[in-house]
């Protein structure tokens, strides 16, 4: 143990002149306020700390004592502090060697020399310095880190940049290159394909000229984005269980997928997993896209028929009422939304069996990865059947057969057009009066409506372009994308599920359409 008793340089066997260097206990240094480093990052305390008790403190701190003897550190403020953090935990030295001076202008000039005038290793000497060191067996990853005063991470990104082809460091030290170009360069594994990339970059016409983006996709062409639909729609452990490609990007801190042939594969045999279903529950037929629009010419071609809508008893309606006051208020629990979705299951209907024998389903997988069912598609070829059957009106808009000829139907209509037509007036009239007493339902019919492809409101709100040509050095802000993705598209109850989210969800919605929808003028 060391004297315990405060340090007094005048008591000192003789002055101490300008610029001596002396042995002076720890416990007697202060942080002088002439020192520029008052706030520092106690992280990098912590690493500055294990790289002194690694390889020990490798420079002199310089300190200022003012008449009254009191020593403060005017430069190595950082080092203080790391000696400091060693000495709480008890394996820090009694006595630290301090350049000294009595003379505040001196003591100025130290503290201003020692933290404008450092130059920092350049990052080419750094990552040859870490890669040698563990590529030599001199070190462990955490001894590097300890020796640097850097974190572990940053010691593995280093030495992941250390195993570029030496062409990359020369062009990284020169200037011909920034940092963050080598970083995009290590996820290739192909030696000429990064030299290549390479010779493009320094041939640019300026070093900003290819983003660290277009590099990525420079170097692996084939690899997977993470927002892909189909990787959304099969899961990543689909992927990765059917033998599919990654590596490690540490500089984006996640996996980069590389096997666009094992994603095709296993997203069509899902596809045709979802047609089986479908077949499997009685319909006709099932068809999958792998686009992620509808096929409207597909479409098109069918007659469409719907759900044959439910009934509830007395006791249901008054629940039903009571739950949708509760959403409205936004009071209602799980249990009840669950409750309340049964209901609206019931009165949105079902198709019976005998639809399904006759009708089918196109599938897709929308951007969002959600798969999309669109039911009761009636074929030309089918139609007449199904008119015999009695599930598709005579009447009905029948599609043009392969020929470009209607479909000819001999039975004569049950209800004239005219009747028709006045019968839909007459009940979008009394779904229009009762919604008149629930403002938020129309408010969210309203945004559940403008948030899909075929809402139940004749109105649509298209976005305007906010993609140029030429998307260099141009990004737009990541909320114009729209609300998270949500599975309104795949629920079997898709409004019920959008109305559960609630009105802050709602008006999310609303927002990002109006915001979408203006446009320069």
């Amino acid at each position: 143990m060391t004297d315990q008793r405060p340090f007094q340089a005048a008591t000192a066997t003789a002055a101490v002149s300008d610029s001596e260097i002396v042995q002076l206990p720890l416990e007697a240094l202060v942080l002088s306020e002439l020192n520029p480093r008052q706030e520092v990052e106690p992280e990098g305390i912590a690493a500055l700390a294990a790289s002194i008790e690694t390889v020990g403190l490798m420079q002199n701190l310089a300190g200022f004592r003012d008449a009254e003897g009191r020593i403060g550190i005017v430069a190595g403020g950082r080092r203080l502090r790391a000696l400091q953090l060693l000495a709480d935990r008890g394996r820090g030295p009694a006595e630290v060697a301090v350049r000294l001076t009595g003379d505040r202008d001196m003591a100025l000039l130290w503290a201003s020399a020692e933290n404008t005038a450092r130059e920092a290793l350049h990052p080419a000497d750094e990552i040859r310095a870490y890669y040698r060191m563990l590529s030599e067996g001199q070190a462990s990853i955490a001894q590097v880190a300890s020796a640097f005063a850097v974190t572990e991470a940053q010691v593995r990104r280093r030495v992941r940049l250390g195993a570029l082809p030496e062409p990359v460091l020369v062009a990284l030290k020169s200037g011909q290159i920034t940092l963050g170009h080598a970083q995009a360069l290590t996820i290739s594994q192909d030696e000429t394909c990064i030299l290549a990339t390479l010779e493009k970059l320094i041939a640019a016409p300026y070093p900003g000229y290819y983003s660290e983006h277009e590099l990525r996709r420079m170097v692996q062409p084939d690899r997977i984005a993470a927002s892909d639909r189909r990787l959304a729609f099969v899961t990543r452990a689909a992927y990765d269980a059917a033998g599919g490609e990654s590596t490690i990007d540490l500089f984006e801190d996640r996996a980069v997928l590389h096997s666009p042939d094992v994603l095709d594969r296993i997203f069509a045999e899902k596809l045709d997993a979802a047609c089986e279903a479908a077949l499997a529950e009685g319909w006709a037929w099932a068809e999958a896209s792998p686009e992620a629009d509808l096929d409207y010419t597909r479409l098109s071609s069918c007659a469409r028929l719907y759900r044959e809508e439910g009934q509830l008893t007395e006791a249901q309606v008054s629940r039903y009422d009571a739950l949708s006051e509760l959403a409205e208020a936004e009071a209602l629990d799980a249990a009840g939304a669950e409750e309340l979705a049964a209901l609206e299951a019931i009165l949105e209907g079902h198709y019976s069996a005998e639809q399904r024998r006759h009708a089918g389903v196109l599938l897709h997988v929308s951007w969002r990865g959600a798969l999309v069912m669109t039911e009761g598609l009636v074929r030309a070829a089918d139609a007449p059947a199904a008119i015999a059957a009695g599930v598709l009106a005579a009447s009905a808009h029948l599609p043009e057969a392969a020929t470009g000829k209607a479909a000819e139907v001999e039975a004569k209509p049950a209800l004239s057009q005219a009747l028709i037509a006045d019968l839909q007036a007459m009940r979008s009239a009394a779904v229009q009066g009762a919604l008149l007493d629930r403002p938020k339902l129309a408010l969210d019919l309203l945004a559940y409506a403008v948030s899909t492809r075929m809402g139940p409101l004749d109105l649509h709100f298209p976005g305007s372009n906010i993609s140029p040509s030429v998307v260099e050095g141009f990004a737009p802000d990541d909320r114009l994308a729209g609300p998270a993705a949500t599975d309104e598209e795949s629920d079997t109850h898709p409004f019920a599920n959008f109305r559960a989210k609630g009105e802050k969800h709602r008006n999310a919605v609303l927002a990002i359409m109006v915001e979408r929808a203006v446009k320069y003028g």
